[in-house]
């Protein structure tokens, strides 16, 4: 499953992005301190990035065409990590 469905990162300003390989925060979300965190998840912007990670078209996202979980993710979810290279 793709992060999109697992988490979010709060920053300590309270500013929310979708996972933590977005640190420089190039997709923020809301802000925790105005919304609430589940309004937050519920987002129409977060529907999109996990509508677009549903359908393997991450390079349309511009911090998720960068991460090597989605480059690696292909339906087999953490597996990856355990395979011998």
């Amino acid at each position: 499953m793709s992060p999109a469905f697992q988490r979010l990162v709060i920053g300590c300003d309270g500013k929310v992005t979708k996972c933590c390989g977005d640190s420089n925060r190039m997709i923020t979300l809301g802000d925790a301190n105005e919304t609430t965190i589940a309004d937050i998840w519920k987002s129409e912007k977060l529907h999109k990035i996990r509508l677009l990670h549903q359908g393997g078209r991450y390079e349309e996202v511009p911090t998720c065409s960068l991460c090597v979980i989605n480059r690696h993710n292909k339906g087999d979810e953490w597996n990856w990590l355990f395979k011998e290279h």
